[in-house]
């Protein structure tokens, strides 16, 4: 509604530089009893501060804006780590899959806390560094494919757009809700190329929440990340196989919306067309100004004393409120059923973890018995050598008592030997020490006598 009278009060300006006289002229003959011109007239008096809240608006979120594009640079710029020359050739190999034919480049970034895609004519997809220490390979596969499907849907370049959009129309709660529901099924699109890429719900959704819990772990969020609820749903769809569409209430409200939309398009078209159909016969003087706005306020004053219906108006006001707070349950009440399926996945998602850390300490305990036995069979045959090289010791003392004791019997047969051997005597002839003449046998045989 903001939009349209802001709209409205533009047109008006342009179109009747004089509107406001003509609208001072006509209101005391046939717009006294318009409400609507009243509301009109009263937005059109504070158009100035209406345009200047607007353009104040407007600088801050170019601020915010510039502040977004310099951190962008920075991404693009600092603590970038180059991926090894197989994940090189597997983006390769999955750009070709997706008919891809920009050159792209993955990097590990020290500052991105989620993986994310920078730039349209030469994509840089960053993921956080440490993350791939924590993902399979075929989860780190799935997730670049994620982000391949971004730049084969050219999601940044749209992004950009959206995000201009957003920031004129900042005061228009159908353009941030229709911008939303993009983001939603963005997101959506890419989940249903990577399944029907992969045919792998369980991979892909295993490295969705390997994602969440790094960055939870990180407890920063930056860029497109998804925060929670929206996993949740992501997740969910994936699941269940069933595409989100508009609720009953969303359905109601926004018929409410267009209804609304239409009846006060219509109403202040008319009123416009009245105002113009009729030329000022004279200027308006400020004395007579000021003279008018009162006599306007007694006026409607008094049609609001007469008005003969209060008391349906007072119905209305109840049903309204009435829906009002029917639809504030309903909307509470799926807010509670949203808080308690988290609160469902998250004891869930605990209860795994409980799960695999008990796992993780049986293994560790299980190792360490394994170890404590492989010590103590280490010990036994420690045991065992020093056994062993005590008997070799003895028995190496043993031969060496045998060898002493057969060295001494040797010693003493030599000694007894020598003690107990033949004394050779002189011959008759020769000296002392010397053999006598040797004797021959006589012609007979008889030795000589």
């Amino acid at each position: 509604m903001f939009t349209l009278a802001t709209g409205l009060i533009f047109l008006f300006h342009l179109a009747a530089p004089d509107g406001i006289n003509e609208v001072y002229n006509q209101t005391i003959d046939s717009s006294e009893n318009n409400i609507l011109f009243s509301g009109y007239q009263y937005l059109n008096s504070r158009s100035e501060i209406i345009v200047l809240v607007w353009f104040l608006m407007i600088c801050i979120k170019f601020t915010r804006l510039g502040v977004g594009f310099y951190n962008l640079y920075r991404l693009k710029r600092e603590q970038l780590i180059p991926l090894g020359k197989y994940w090189v050739d597997k983006v390769s190999y999955l750009c070709e899959i997706l008919e891809i034919k920009n050159k792209i480049t993955v990097v590990e970034s020290g500052i991105a806390k989620i993986p994310m895609v920078l730039g349209h004519l030469k994509p840089l997809i960053l993921l956080p560094v440490g993350l791939m220490a924590n993902l399979s390979v075929a989860e780190v596969e799935v997730i670049l494919l994620h982000e391949l499907s971004h730049i084969r849907r050219r999601d940044y370049l749209v992004n950009v757009l959206q995000n201009f959009l957003e920031l004129i129309f900042f005061f228009n709660p159908a353009v941030l809700w229709i911008s939303t529901l993009i983001k939603a099924e963005r997101e959506n699109c890419c989940d249903d190329m990577v399944i029907a890429t992969k045919q792998n719900k369980t991979v892909y959704i295993n490295a969705l929440l390997s994602c969440q819990q790094y960055q939870v772990n990180q407890r920063f969020a930056m860029m497109l990340a998804a925060n929670r609820n929206s996993l949740v749903g992501r997740v969910r769809r994936m699941v269940s196989n069933d595409n989100h569409t508009l609720s009953g209430i969303e359905k109601s409200l926004l018929t409410v919306c267009l209804v609304t939309a239409v009846v006060l398009t219509a109403a202040f078209s008319s009123v416009g067309s009245q105002s113009v159909s009729k030329p000022p016969d004279r200027m308006i003087t400020p004395a007579e100004k000021h003279i008018i706005e009162p006599r306007q306020t007694d006026t409607l004053n008094l049609r609001k004393k007469q008005n003969p219906r209060p008391a349906k108006k007072r119905v209305k006001l109840k049903r309204s409120n009435s829906s009002k707070l029917a639809t504030a349950n309903v909307v509470q009440s799926e807010v509670i059923k949203i808080k308690s399926d988290q609160a469902k996945a998250r004891f869930e998602e605990d209860r795994k973890r409980s799960e695999v850390n008990k796992r993780r300490s049986e293994e560790a305990r299980a190792r360490s018995d394994e170890a404590r036995a492989r010590a103590d069979e280490a010990k036994i045959r420690l045991d065992q050598a020093k056994i062993r090289i005590n008997v070799a010791k003895t028995r190496a003392e043993e031969v060496r008592i045998r060898a002493e004791e057969v060295a001494v019997r040797s010693s003493k047969l030599r000694v007894k030997i020598e003690s107990s051997g033949p004394k050779v005597s002189p011959g008759p002839t020769g000296p002392i020490g010397e053999p006598g003449p040797i004797s021959r046998p006589g012609p007979t045989g008889d030795s000589p006598r």
